[in-house]
């Protein structure tokens, strides 16, 4: 826009094709080295000029380069994500040079990036559909991109399947934060309008901080994959030994023992019962959904937009330890008396604390497929003091509270054998995890033998 341009003496000269070539060749060297370039130019005009004012008639004073510098911890961050299984993409509206600069600083690209990894917005702009599908997931920079190429980016990997997370701070970023499936901001600097449109807003300026939120992310989901695992495990078993000792009750069963489970008669006192649940429903609800998550979870890909929340892994242990519980159950109930040489109510304790020590070891099974587990679980302090309150307060129901709780005492033999039971199940679950998901064994396929 240019025709002139000051020297430094402060006299004026012509811009020819010398010197805008030398201009032109210190804004790329700027740009090599990551700075944002910015041109000064002016020229003297009237209130009366100011309409008919020709923007090809400017001064040029100067040129200023402006440090784009980088959050702390971003490489780390990045290569963070990219052990994480995320695809981490770069859009923004510098020029290719300082993009690419950038990019390599943070780690996005390598040096020797391909061809197809930089691009500029218009030539993604002019891609067909098809070939913006094809070539998309290869693109890492988007360099000169408008906020209509953002949200284009975006429809564009959501269309392939990925779940996009976009991370914006100016007004130009809202639609894209609309658009993408996880919209993040930082409340510092972003406008009130780019907070309203994403979905999480950091309130410090620490780029680290995403690789918390994702952490997070997933060990939420993790903790509700294993209480639901335990919880439906736990209900079914008991839900099948009401029954059956309801049943089991009258000789021979009929429809009465049925009716009585049904219309809320178990054969378990309120007390007991009681205690059941507060297991089930919150002493393990907070041993498995309030502990921080452990750094394993970076450690995989991340899971698919369709995937179920109930897996074929969790199914298998669903049913193992379910089976595993119930048959222990039916032998101490059906077989009991004459097994340990106990009478119908040390018949039932053995029933109740067998139980109750299976889903205490139960909630301890869900942290088997942990790396370095022990050291996991000593930082567990809640998870630990959760499991030791419910071993201690059933000792003190059976040895101490018998009366009131409806149990009776034990001997230590007795006690050996309900601790070595739920011990197994801890042998199951191991047992499970090392075989494949039945859920996705399929049977040898066989070949007819043609003479």
């Amino acid at each position: 826009m240019c025709s002139h341009y000051y020297e430094s003496t402060g006299s004026v000269k012509v811009m020819n094709k010398g010197s805008k070539a030398l201009f032109e060749q210190i804004l790329e060297g700027m740009a090599e080295n990551g700075l944002r370039c910015i041109a000064f130019a002016h020229r003297k005009t009237s209130i009366r000029d100011y309409f008919t004012f020709s923007r090809q008639q400017l001064i040029l004073l100067g040129l200023v380069g402006l440090t784009n510098s980088r959050r702390s911890g971003t490489r780390g961050t990045v290569e963070d994500c990219h052990r994480a299984g995320i695809n981490v993409k770069l859009i923004t509206g510098d020029n290719k040079v300082t993009a690419r600069i950038m990019a390599s600083k943070c780690g996005i690209i390598e040096p020797d990036y391909q061809p197809g990894e930089l691009i500029e917005g218009e030539e993604f702009r002019k891609f067909s559909a098809e070939e913006r599908m094809e070539k998309v997931e290869n693109i890492r920079v988007l360099a000169r991109a408008t906020p209509d190429d953002k949200v284009l980016m975006v429809q564009s990997l959501k269309q392939k399947g990925h779940v996009v997370a976009f991370l914006g701070r100016g007004i130009g970023d809202a639609p894209a934060l609309r658009e993408a499936n996880v919209g993040l901001c930082f409340g510092n600097q972003g406008a009130e309008i780019v907070k309203a449109c994403s979905a999480i807003v950091i309130s410090y300026k620490d780029f680290p901080l995403i690789i918390d939120i994702l952490r997070w992310g997933r060990g939420i989901y993790d903790s509700v994959e294993i209480y639901t695992q335990f919880l439906l495990s736990a209900t079914f078993v008991a839900l099948v030994i009401d029954f059956v000792v309801a049943v089991s009750s009258s000789e021979p069963p009929g429809f009465d023992s049925v009716a009585d489970v049904s219309s809320g008669r178990i054969p378990f006192p309120v007390f007991q019962l009681l205690w059941m649940k507060l297991i089930g429903g919150t002493l393990a609800a907070l041993a498995l959904l309030t502990e921080k998550p452990s750094q394993d979870v970076m450690q995989r890909p991340p899971r698919k937009l369709k995937e179920p929340l109930m897996t074929a892994k969790m199914l298998d242990n669903i049913w193992a330890q379910a089976l595993y519980q119930i048959a222990i159950f039916l032998v101490i109930h059906f077989k009991g008396k004459s097994l340990f040489n106990v009478n119908a109510k040390e018949k039932d304790t053995l029933v109740l604390n067998t139980y109750i020590l299976c889903q205490a070891f139960n909630i301890f099974n869900t942290r088997l497929s942990e790396k370095n587990l022990f050291d996991e679980i000593q930082k567990k302090k809640l998870f630990l003091g959760i499991i030791g309150l419910i071993v201690s307060v059933q000792v003190i129901m059976v040895e101490l509270l018998n009366g009131f709780s409806g149990t009776a005492r034990l001997g230590f033999g007795q006690w050996g054998f309900c601790i070595a039971f739920a011990a197994a199940s801890s042998m199951v679950t191991w047992f499970v995890r090392c075989m494949p998901a039945l859920g996705n064994f399929k049977l040898p396929m066989l070949k007819p033998k043609i003479d």
